[in-house]
């Protein structure tokens, strides 16, 4: 029977396939972050992985890559934004605008044809270790993708795990061992499905399959039941903790609204206009998004009355801080958050170090020569965490899309022995419009919360500005394209979690392993090609000498 399944499948024509895979593609990627449809991942790769199994080494390479490009497309066709509203800026004339978005598209497809390449490598690896027919390819596929789907080098960390933020309860074992411990158990779930339905299929025992099912069942049910626990635990530590008032100001201006110089003031006016409505709630800090101020500071200006233009509460806001370099004979430009005590007076600084490729820095270095024809020049990155202190607030910081990546935020909570209690983002997504992006964003960004059990305050130029308890509940969201200004409550709270204190290792754990059974297949096959090269020549031989005794 499944030879039979091999040959249809690989007798299917050249454009059914096409669609096919297509569909998949889109399929799965509707069921992933961002379009809310998390209780499709359960289910939604078991297509792929049915006829990635059955289709040939070379064909099943080709359709794996059609898969993930597609799947990626529909999951980033949003980057097509940045390049429209850069080439419509100011009133561009309409071909301009055409221009950039076939720009954009372009670039946008090539990005998709390389997130996509990730589905080629797990199939791939698959393939090589899965050469024994059964269930081999089911068992190892899961593992693999994992791995993958935390190590491949994406220009946006999206995991598939992070499509579960709909189900609160079970997300908290994220606080155990991260993100990557959802994906395996969510992948787990549609290879025992399609184990299960092909041995009921095929006659086959159903034995193990069955026991597989159920484990995934009992770990997805423990899971939540965790979850649920853990949440309520969670939360009366909540009620016990300090808890601090934040004033989160979403002035709403663009990337483009921010490059006339003119607008300079209003800008900083709005802002202030803002926070000056919210100073009847006595917050004890406010927060203005990344480049809020769209200007440049030299890094040795100490005051920022013509910024903060409000009495006594302490403000953390965007900026660009330039610093002369005496060794390199430059000046550093740094996108930076700023901290001024009441008086508007700086108390400290945090540089950011994860640029965005292509936009904050561009990762060829020869490609700096045709920057500079321009005027333009990237950031310089910086080169340390820092904890931002004020009141009983310790605050780690973070710009754009750094509270994306787990490891980066978690090593950024405990330096020196000093904890911060407190997670602050501070984002423009404006560039990508009223797109799938900010929604996106925001949900992956909220799992930080879950993980490190810190309260997570986000404020952005345009929307979704956001706090996260320490349960990954989110209690404040604004909405996109709107001036919103809201001060909260939130506990600082500083408890350690399985996650960061050692859980984060489960995934170089899983990747090591796969690593070593890849190894261990690979030299099994090398020796036994050997072997068998040795004994066809000592064959070879033996002929030889046969032939020449007979005549």
């Amino acid at each position: 029977m499944e030879l039979l399944t091999k040959e249809k499948i690989r007798d299917v024509k050249l454009h059914y396939k096409i669609l096919f895979y297509t569909s998949i593609g889109i399929l799965w990627s509707v069921s992933n972050v961002g379009y809310s449809f998390g209780f499709l991942t359960w289910f939604a790769l078991i297509p792929f992985m049915l006829a990635m199994k059955y289709e040939s080494r070379k064909k099943a390479l080709i359709y794996s890559l059609l898969f993930g490009s597609v799947a990626y497309f529909v999951h980033l066709w949003w980057m097509v934004n940045p390049f429209v509203s850069y080439f419509s800026a100011g009133g561009s004339s309409f071909i301009l605008t055409i221009v950039g978005f076939l720009i954009g598209l372009i670039v946008t497809i090539f990005i998709s044809v390389y997130h996509g390449f990730v589905y080629f490598l797990a199939v791939f690896i698959t393939k090589y270790l899965a050469r024994k027919k059964g269930y081999i390819f089911y068992l190892v596929f899961p593992l693999v993708m994992t791995s993958l789907d935390y190590f491949y080098p994406k220009l946006w960390f999206d995991n598939i795990g992070y499509s579960q933020y709909i189900f609160l309860s079970f997300s908290q074992i994220a606080d155990i061992f991260g993100v990557p411990f959802i994906t395996l158990i969510v992948l787990y779930c549609n290879s025992s499905v399609i184990m299960l339905v092909e041995s009921i299929f095929y006659k086959k025992d159903v034995k193990f399959p069955s026991i597989l099912f159920g484990v995934v069942i009992i770990l997805v049910v423990l899971g939540s039941i965790y979850g649920w626990f853990r949440n309520e635990y969670i939360s009366e530590i909540i009620k016990r903790v300090p808890k601090t008032k934040i004033a989160i100001i979403q002035g709403n201006f663009s990337g483009n609204d921010k490059r006339g110089k003119t607008n300079l003031d209003y800008m900083i006016n709005v802002y202030n206009n803002l926070t000056l409505s919210e100073l009847q709630e006595s917050p004890d800090l406010v927060i203005w998004p990344e480049s809020a101020v769209p200007a440049f500071f030299d890094g040795n200006v100490s005051r920022f009355n013509n910024i903060k233009r409000f009495p006594d509460v302490p403000l953390l806001f965007g900026c660009h801080i330039g610093e002369y370099d005496i060794i390199s004979n430059e000046e550093n430009v740094y996108n930076s958050l700023v901290l001024l005590n009441g008086q508007g007076i700086k108390l400290d600084t945090y540089y950011k170090m994860r640029l965005v490729p292509f936009i904050e820095e561009i990762p060829f270095p020869f490609l700096n020569f045709f920057m500079k024809l321009y005027g333009l020049s990237s950031f310089s990155r910086g080169e340390e965490h820092k904890i931002l202190k004020i009141k009983n607030m310790k605050i780690s910081p973070n710009i754009c899309y750094e509270d994306v990546i787990p490891e980066f935020i978690m090593k950024s909570l405990d330096l020196k022995g000093e904890r911060a209690n407190l997670i602050v983002n501070a984002t423009n997504d404006s560039w990508f419009g009223k797109s799938l992006e900010p929604k996106m964003h925001l949900h992956i960004s909220g799992f930080r919360s879950i993980e490190n059990r810190k309260t997570l305050v986000r404020a952005t130029c345009t929307g979704h500005s956001a706090v996260f308890y320490p349960t990954g509940e989110l209690v404040y969201e604004s909405e996109v394209f709107k001036k919103d200004s809201k001060t909260i409550s939130v506990p600082l709270m500083d408890i350690n979690t399985i996650y960061n204190s050692g859980g984060w290792l489960f995934i170089y754990i899983l990747a090591l392993f796969v690593l070593l059974i890849f190894v261990y297949s690979f030299v099994k096959r090398t020796r036994f090609k050997l072997i068998r090269k040795r004994l066809l020549k000592a064959a070879h031989h033996r002929r030889n000498l046969y032939k020449m005794w007979m005549e």
